[in-house]
């Protein structure tokens, strides 16, 4: 069926539904506002002391230079610049560490005046329409339809923005992706709605070429007794009709004989009479035989029962007997397809006269409930009159799905502005908007009808019973969507399904005991398996956050407790094991942080240092410049050197070190976790490079001084520092809102963290203040949320 959507109409739906697009709320915390330009007053001389050396104008091909920003207006106009200044201060990676160093208080300093200058930047401009992501849009369908589609594997990779697929900047749509939009619309209504087509039956022929066996004269050709057979693709379970076009050649007594047949069932047996010169003419012999089949690929086949062949036969004509087919079909379904999910919950409904709903009444309910918001006044009447008046019931509603299915208002979720609202005011989200948003947060989902409902009763704008919403709809199992969504992409597993198999007895590392840990495709799917279980466990349980980097817990399976060194685990379902036995604690412990941070066949220091910095810590390091890799085919001279002694050479070069002094001393924190993520006390020795076996050095340095040895000191080192409680909040945020954040919004992280519990904030709680805070439940007409 070809449907009345075309590709400019969906384009022009797209564009109009741009322009009502509503954005922007302030922070709950106010803005800082002092009473003098403290830039000038404080940043300024500081920048003079340490960094005019490198950052003052010196000619024309001068690079960064900070000596020409004298006020905070000054720094307001070029935010990112002073956002990425910020940044390298914070972690300690400015000035350079042979240069002369600020004190400790000096540098606080300087990072909160900065902060609060930056803080006071005007908002960014218009934020662009939020697309549902790929899981986004298979969860909605399935709930909607109750039809599985991997949007993943149909649909072009979403794109990604401050490390999440639900930033609506990157979630752009090609023209692929129209069309894309436009023909899974078709798919997923043909899915949900089983239309009846029995008065007039589908026929698939396979012709002769389609067919098995050797053929001539226009047919395939059973010389002896043996089948002729092709395959059938069966939409669904039904009863069908078998039919085939055949001739023989008769010799004997009998007539030549064939059988109709379903993979190893015969159906019936036929006698043929018609010639080969008949049925080139147009009348073969076509017989016919009705069958229950189910859905999926059937073989269906002729076979010749009576073979004859008698060559000193005195008459020629009758000495060989054989069989020829023309085709074979398949049609139907001939019965009326039963009911799908979708289409029954749809007959359930009633008018309020007791009766059958009214196409109207139904229509409105699906807009409510596809498009998320109660259907404006003519939507109905346009989709009552997009498909044919007379049509069948079951046709047009297979119509108006699609049409519904392949609008803007469903493939995106638009929060218009009322009109004559003005630019620059905040306006809170109607129930229904809030509605959608909390939904896609926490459930990763459109909102279920007793959300819907809440919000037509006006119950979301209610604080306390708009919390208490939240509350429910994160105990509710349907809330693992937003751990699933969330902790993968924060952990940065995204990659990991594609790594190639390898052994950690052929790496760099051989797990406790010498047993062989293979990293297969189950392993991987049960390393993710268990972050996505312990993030929940702690999101459900109420715990604190802290646990996610403290818990002596786990879940694991049979396979991950051999990667962990822990007995008595069979099976592979997840269960709670302790690691309090273990030098394990929390993500960082985790076999797939382990190994997505990890080379093929060797640890990477670089590599966890920089996953510490920027999902812990919620630091950048500086991209890397294209410089040789110590390890890589080390000369004679720097295989004798210690891992730890190869990665200082390779700081000595000054282009290196901006990266690696903040990264590398992390990372060697973790370096008793092998490849794979198994303890090790040593690393293997190396006879092709004449290099003994050597110690694991666990030491390190987080920014700013802090002193580690090992896993677990890097744990307690990072229990003493506030980051990572404002690196989650603040990615929680940027995944909740579906924007990036800038200085403009320490603000609203800090008003968040001082309504958290001050000794042990509990995940929990962190994500029900974002989903309760005014960025969230507000918009600022005409500017960013």
């Amino acid at each position: 069926m070809t449907f009345g959507l075309s590709k400019p109409l969906v384009l022009s739906l797209l564009a109009l539904a741009s322009l009502g697009l509503a954005a922007g709320a302030h922070p709950d915390a106010q803005d800082p506002v002092p009473s003098r330009d403290a830039f000038a007053s404080e940043v300024v001389p500081f920048v003079e002391r340490y960094c005019s050396e490198c950052h003052a104008e010196a000619g024309e091909d001068q690079g960064l230079v900070l000596t020409r920003f004298r006020m905070g207006e000054d720094a307001r106009a070029a935010e990112e610049t002073w956002e990425d200044v910020l940044a390298v201060l914070d972690l300690f990676e400015m000035p350079p560490r042979e240069a002369a160093q600020p004190n400790a208080h000096e540098r606080a300093r300087i990072v909160q005046v900065l902060e609060e200058v930056l803080a006071l930047s005007p908002d960014r401009g218009l934020m662009g329409l939020r697309r549902l992501n790929a899981a986004e849009y298979a969860r909605t369908v399935r709930d909607l339809l109750g039809v599985e589609f991997d949007a993943r594997a149909h649909f072009p990779p979403d794109g990604i923005g401050h490390g999440f697929d639900t930033v609506a900047e990157s979630l752009t749509l090609s023209d692929l992706g129209v069309e894309l939009y436009l023909s899974t619309a078709g798919i997923l209504a043909s899915e949900a709605v089983a239309v009846d087509r029995s008065a007039d039956p589908e026929r698939r022929r396979l012709a002769r070429e389609q067919l098995s066996g050797a053929g001539r004269s226009g047919a395939k050709v059973l010389s002896t007794n043996g089948i002729i057979a092709g395959t059938f693709e069966v939409p669904r379970a039904g009863r069908y009709r078998l039919s085939t076009a055949v001739a023989a050649t008769q010799a004997g007594t009998e007539l030549a004989r064939m059988g109709l047949t379903i993979g190893k069932q015969q159906l019936g047996e036929f006698d043929v009479e018609a010639t080969p010169g008949r049925a080139r003419l147009g009348f073969p012999d076509v017989y016919a035989v009705d069958c229950q089949l189910t859905a999926g690929s059937h073989r269906a086949g002729v076979r010749f029962l009576n073979d004859y062949y008698v060559p000193e036969h005195p008459d020629p004509t009758r000495r060989d007997r054989n069989l020829y087919v023309q085709w074979i079909e398949l049609t139907g379904p001939l019965d009326p397809p039963p009911l799908t999910p979708f289409q029954q919950a749809l007959a359930g409904r009633m008018g309020p006269d007791g009766q059958p709903e009214s196409e109207a009444r139904r229509l409105a309910h699906l807009v409510h409930r596809i498009w998320r918001r109660p259907a404006r006044t003519g939507e109905v009447d346009r989709l009552m009159a997009l498909p044919d008046s007379e049509g069948a019931a079951d046709d047009r509603l297979l119509v108006q799905l699609t049409a519904l299915l392949a609008s803007p208002y469903f493939i995106f979720r638009p929060e218009p502005e009322p009109r004559g609202e003005v630019a620059g005011e905040v306006r809170a989200l109607s129930d229904v908007e809030l509605a959608s948003s909390l939904s896609y947060f926490l459930w990763g989902t459109t909102p279920d009808p007793g959300l819907q409902l809440a919000a037509s009763r006006g119950e979301l704008t209610d604080s306390k019973a708009y919390r208490l919403r939240v509350e429910r709809m994160l105990d509710d199992p349907r809330s693992r969507a937003l751990s699933e969504s969330f902790s993968t992409q924060w952990l940065q597993l995204g990659g990991l399904q594609s790594l190639e198999a390898q052994s950690e007895s052929s790496s760099d590392a051989a797990p406790t005991g010498g047993e062989s840990v293979e990293l297969s495709a189950a392993l991987k799917q049960a390393m993710v398996a268990e972050s996505v279980s312990f993030f929940d466990a702690v999101l459900r349980q109420d715990l604190s956050l802290w646990q996610l980097l403290e818990a002596d817990w786990t879940h694991a399976n049979e396979a991950l407790a051999q990667v962990y060194g822990i007995e008595g685990v069979e099976g592979e379902g997840l269960r709670r094991v302790s690691l309090a036995s273990t030098q394990r604690r929390g993500v960082m412990g985790q076999a797939a942080v382990l190994t997505r941070t990890s080379e093929p066949t060797r640890t990477s220091p670089v590599r966890r240092g920089k996953w510490v910095l920027e999902a812990l810590l919620g630091a950048a390091p500086t991209a890397a410049p294209a410089l040789p890799n110590p390890l890589e085919d080390p000369d004679s001279e720097s295989a004798a050197l210690s891992l730890r002694e190869r990665w200082a050479v390779h700081r000595e070069d000054p282009a290196c070190a901006l990266c690696h002094d903040s990264m590398d001393p992390i990372g060697f924190g973790l370096e008793n976790y092998g490849p794979l993520g198994t303890w090790r006390e040593t690393y293997p020795a190396s006879p092709a490079l004449d290099r003994a076996a050597e110690p694991v050095d666990g030491s390190g340095e987080l920014p700013g001084g802090r002193v580690f040895d090992g896993p677990l000191g890097l744990v307690r080192a990072l229990r003493g520092d506030d980051r990572f409680q404002e690196t989650l909040t603040r990615k929680l945020l940027v995944y909740a809102l579906g924007r990036g954040l800038s200085a403009a919004d320490r603000p609203l992280v800090a008003g968040i963290g001082a309504t958290l519990d001050q000794g042990e904030p509990s995940l929990r709680q962190l994500v029900i203040e974002i989903a309760c805070c005014e960025a969230f439940t507000h918009r600022r007409v005409g500017g960013v949320r």
